[in-house]
């Protein structure tokens, strides 16, 4: 996603690096989506964890950064 934002999308087009980066993009979404259910339960169940803010805030922007990466980093 960031090759595509800053313009240099052919270093990592159909080679390892790429795929690499896609398959460490996928388990950051998935570590943050865990995270946040985490957080969901634990705010539920009244626990006093300062930290709770992070993952319910970093799964919804890793989500936007994903969605928008895909919107507008299309291939020209």
């Amino acid at each position: 996603m960031i090759a595509y934002a800053v313009g240099v999308e052919s270093a990592v087009e159909d080679t390892l690096l790429g795929a690499f980066l896609g398959i460490t993009a996928f388990i950051g979404f998935l570590g943050s989506l865990a995270a946040s259910l985490v957080a969901v339960a634990a705010k539920v169940s009244h626990e006093p964890w300062a930290m709770l803010w992070f993952p319910l805030c970093l799964f919804p922007a890793v989500l936007t950064f994903l969605v928008l990466g895909e919107a507008f980093g299309g291939s020209s």
